[in-house]
């Protein structure tokens, strides 16, 4: 049943439904994180065609990408908030699809680079208007599992985009896709050009998605389009979620060494090819990070279900305890070591990254989650993406004589931040876990 203004109120909503939409959004997700992170698996071959070195590189991966993605994606959480979210999703779509094929037809360096900040202009609308949708088919005691289910997207596009990369490079070499190549002109600009005309094809799929009415937690009131929450209110709460943002920011710049620099390590120090690096790293990155993705939000909505809100953070805590060691894969002198080791650090990472999420969320009303959602991106992309390639790139290139350099500087880049947010989540849990208790004994005495 639809009202009148074309909106359904999620009690009209059958819960096979709320999850198809789920799955339509998850799709989206991984053409998103394909287009984003296929780069990592053509750094050499695009150094030597533009001539560019490691720092450049890692800028392509991520400052280019960082610095529009974060500032447009904070402001397209604000718009998510007040506007219709399926066609900002459409828009966004057709924007990064066309971003990733301009890629591969970018002539230099600034080509390249300017091409790469359209594709995050895209991509930037995609999540904080996912979540909102997914936060109103969903109440709070399945939320975690369903933004869990969304997240999945995401390591299963960045595994999808070195396999794809990796059986298209494998392909030209046996001399098939010989018309995209000679059009193209070079191996690493047919991969760009095929992965980006999908997108325009599947754009539309988005209009199967009903808008639902916004609903609060607290009231369970629908409301299309709430007032706005005032600006001061609004900074006051998502300050109080502040330790949370830092901490997933700071899962997200150790995730963002890894899964940048993962392929480039076995290519350059283990001298395998990179079709069989492509199919190898991207089983790793799409079953590592996609099981830990649903584990986050299933432990999360557990946890949640018997401590309340703050034992989210518990959960968030031990996956960073856990991804702490796995860092040391980029040192290992095995190739299969080296595997297990990054699917491990996915698993552990993807599962705080979710169940993170889902904290925040429990910490903001309805009206904010959008601009919620963007501001976790916001701070993942900033932090993360933009300084985590470029840092592991900096440190490599100050030791350029030693062994494995890419492996070790991942290790130099990752730990430290780990450290700092394994003592951020448990200082905030032991907070949150502190006022729970002195506002249920006041609640009591009452």
């Amino acid at each position: 049943m639809q009202s009148n203004d074309g909106v359904f109120a999620a009690n009209q909503i059958r819960p096979s439904y709320a999850w198809f939409v789920v799955f339509i959004l998850f799709l989206l997700a991984v053409f998103s994180y394909t287009d984003r992170w296929v780069l990592t698996l053509l750094i050499d071959p695009i150094k030597q065609s533009l001539g560019i070195n490691d720092v450049q590189i890692s800028m392509l991966l991520g400052l280019a990408f960082a610095l529009i993605y974060g500032v447009f994606g904070v402001f397209m959480g604000y718009v998510a908030d007040r506007s219709v979210r399926r066609t900002l999703i459409f828009y966004g779509i057709i924007i990064w699809s066309l971003a990733t094929i301009g890629c591969g037809l970018a002539r230099d360096f600034q080509e390249l680079f300017l091409a790469r900040i359209l594709v995050g202009v895209g991509e930037a609308v995609l999540t904080p208007a996912a979540v909102s949708l997914i936060s109103d088919y969903f109440g709070p005691e399945r939320r975690g599992s369903a933004v869990g289910a969304y997240l999945t997207g995401i390591p299963l596009g960045g595994g999808i985009a070195v396999m794809l990369g990796g059986l298209v490079l494998g392909s030209v070499e046996h001399g098939l896709l010989r018309p995209v190549v000679e059009w193209a002109g070079q191996p690493w600009r047919a991969v760009l050009l095929i992965l980006g005309v999908p997108g325009l094809a599947i754009a539309p799929i988005v209009f199967l998605i009903k808008e639902p009415k916004r609903t609060d937690d607290a009231t369970a009131s629908h409301n299309p389009l709430p007032p706005a929450i005032p600006l001061r209110a609004s900074v006051a709460i998502l300050l109080r979620a502040a330790p949370i943002f830092l901490g997933v920011a700071g899962i997200a710049l150790a995730e963002a060494a890894v899964v940048s620099w993962s392929p480039t390590i076995l290519i350059r120090e283990f001298n395998l090819p990179p079709d069989r690096v492509g199919l190898w790293i991207g089983l790793s990155f799409a079953i590592g990070g996609t099981a830990g993705v649903l584990m986050g939000g299933f432990l999360g909505d557990w946890a949640k279900h018997r401590g309340g809100k703050s034992a989210r953070l518990y959960i968030c805590l031990l996956g960073a305890a856990l991804t702490l060691p796995c860092a040391a894969y980029g040192v290992t002198a095995s190739i299969a070591l080296a595997l297990i080791g990054v699917g491990f650090y996915r698993f552990f990472s993807d599962w705080t990254t979710s169940c993170g999420i889902a904290a925040v969320l429990d910490q903001v009303p309805n009206r904010l989650r959008g601009l919620a959602t963007s501001v976790t991106f916001f701070l993942n992309v900033s932090l993360g993406v933009g300084l985590g390639p470029t840092l592991v790139a900096l440190v490599s290139e100050r030791h350029p004589a030693g062994i494995r350099t890419i492996g070790a500087s991942i290790v130099i880049v990752a730990l430290p931040v780990l450290t700092a947010v394994i003592a951020l989540f448990a200082m905030t849990a032991i907070v949150r876990r502190g006022g729970s208790i002195k506002s249920a004994v006041a609640a009591e005495k009452t």
